[in-house]
């Protein structure tokens, strides 16, 4: 019972903070998603799963996607419940890894618990579009424990082919999930570093790491300059200057301590230095490599515009194992000259309070990003609830929808698609700003849906 105590506590904190998420439903960024999927066509879709195709825009989305969408349709409840579950795995994963990087199953649920959840990091938690950092975390923490347990057993064991091969093909599953997962070869080369210093172990492990990191640049290349690079994009664009650096770690290390823009350069420099400091002091492998993990996984949003929210989901469970080392260092420390059971005792006690310290700093923020989610969620969850009341279109017949609660009109299109399951249903649609009907047809409809205040109706002829 005690041996399960641990990680019970940490997905109980887990399941509680993010359970809202199982409520929530779509964006129009989840329409596009599975309309991308839907109508790319089998053989694309296994080339790119298969292959390292960068041009093909995170095509591990599709696994998620498209059987749901077969079986559900734009049922929003099997999506939530989906995620959630890849969610809680997550947690355990990250328990299981810093629990062997610290010896202590104790660290690894207090680890588990700052890592897993972060109110900043909303989307990962409730909105389904964020899906993408969700499934590379889960890959990234399968991949670096396969990656740790194999180099643990027998004092630095070698990586056969095999398991250089399960960790290729789980770094290749990440990179189709998202770009993020390219940090991989650089956290795995600060694990050896780390953990085996300067030697001539290095032998061992030099095939699987070259071969993570020849993938890795291959796929960076396709990213950066393939046929369908999305760096045009000013969202996509890296600048490679330290200014931009600078803003970014700015931003992201508001975002981890709720202060926005207040935090300055110093700050973020006292923060990473603070970081290792403290572990190199403590004389923790485990602090040390969470610090690495954080701050290698940042670097891929690094030199890109800053993002909202979910960016920090993945870094922040190397700072997850950070917290976890730290405060098992505390009670180690406390408890030195008591038995093994006070131990326990006092890890479980430190438990509490932490559940309860990270309670009282998230819940609140989490309330409050909720709503404002849900809010954004509206005109989707809006669109779908009025298509239900609506008589199906012919089979390859035209369709216009005047207004709506889009600004854009793409978005009404692949609602109008999917739902109907019809991908050569022709849509247009019109709004005040654009009276004009744009889409795949522009004349003789076969049905015109209205949009009245906030009901959708069959316009009568």
């Amino acid at each position: 019972m005690l041996r399960a105590l641990p990680f019970s506590a940490a997905l109980a904190y887990f399941v509680f903070m993010a359970h809202t998420g199982l409520t929530m439903s779509f964006s129009a960024d989840d329409m596009m998603n599975i309309h991308k999927y839907w109508t790319a066509g089998a053989g694309r879709l296994v080339k790119a799963l298969v292959l390292i195709d960068p041009s093909f825009y995170r095509p591990l989305g599709s696994l998620f996607y498209l059987p749901l969408y077969q079986v559900f349709g734009l049922s929003p409840g099997p999506y939530r419940v989906t995620i959630f579950v890849i969610l809680c795995l997550n947690t355990y994963l990250l328990y299981r890894l810093a629990t062997r990087l610290s010896g202590s199953r104790w660290a690894g649920a207090l680890g588990a618990m700052v890592g897993s959840f972060h109110a900043s990091a909303n989307g990962a938690y409730l909105s389904t579009a964020v899906v993408y950092d969700v499934l590379c975390l889960f890959f990234l923490l399968s991949a670096t424990l396969f990656y740790v347990r194999v180099r643990q057993r027998g004092r630095g064991r070698l990586l056969g082919w095999r398991a250089s091969a399960v960790v290729m093909l789980l770094f290749v599953a990440a990179l189709d999930a998202k770009e993020m997962a390219v940090a991989l070869p650089v956290v795995l080369v600060a694990y050896e570093l780390i953990h085996g210093g300067w030697r001539p172990n290095w032998m061992r492990v030099a095939a699987p790491l070259g071969g993570l990191a020849v993938i890795a640049a291959i796929y960076t290349a396709g990213k950066l300059f393939g046929a369908e690079s999305l760096i045009g994009l000013d969202a996509y664009k890296p600048e490679w200057t330290p200014a931009r650096y600078l803003i970014t770690a700015r931003y992201y290390a508001g975002m981890m301590f709720f202060e926005g823009d207040a935090v300055g350069p110093i700050e973020v420099a006292g923060l990473w230095i603070g970081l290792f400091g403290v572990a190199a002091l403590l004389r923790r492998k485990d602090m040390l490599f969470g610090a690495a993990f954080a701050l290698i996984a940042f670097l891929p949003v690094n030199f890109m515009l800053p993002r909202e929210g979910y960016p920090i989901y993945i870094p922040m469970a190397g700072l997850g194992i950070w917290a976890g080392g730290f405060l098992w260092t505390l009670i180690e420390t406390a408890t030195s000259w008591t038995a093994v059971g006070v131990r326990d005792g006092a890890a479980a006690a430190v438990l509490v309070i932490a559940v309860a310290a990270l309670m009282a700093i998230h819940y609140p923020r989490e309330r409050e990003q909720e709503r404002f989610v849900r809010h954004a969620q509206g005109p989707t969850r809006q669109v779908l609830e009025e298509f239900r009341k609506m008589p199906v279109p012919a089979r390859g017949g035209s369709l216009l929808v005047r207004g709506g609660p889009f600004g854009e009109y793409w978005d009404m299109l692949f609602i109008a698609k999917l739902f109907y399951r019809d991908p050569a249903l022709r849509v247009a649609i019109t709004t005040p700003e654009h009276p004009e009907p744009r889409g795949d047809v522009h004349e003789n409809f076969d049905q015109v849906f209205e949009w009245k205040g906030e009901r959708l109706v069959v316009e009568s002829r």
